[in-house]
């Protein structure tokens, strides 16, 4: 299970080098929210929080419900993470 986390996490880094020099972030932000939550789950504490600060500079760049709904997952995440 580990090992598709870690492969999945990689693909989703390549969508954010993708699009990093485009105007565009629609991927790209979907991919960071993604990044964030597992990179928590994998224990990849570091690599989370300069996620986390990747999308919230993005935050700008999205809708406002697009931002609302990537905080609500991550947060969601995060008190599953700590429930378990």
């Amino acid at each position: 299970m580990k090992t598709q986390m870690n492969e999945a996490l990689e693909k989703f880094e390549t969508v954010i080098l993708l699009e990093e020099h485009s105007e565009k972030v629609a991927f790209s932000f979907l991919a960071v929210r993604h990044v964030v939550v597992l990179a928590m789950q994998l224990g990849f504490y570091e690599k989370m929080v300069d996620s986390l600060k990747q999308m919230l500079r993005m935050s700008q760049k999205v809708s406002k419900n697009d931002l609302t709904e990537a905080v609500n997952i991550v947060q969601d995440a995060i008190q599953k993470t700590l429930i378990n």
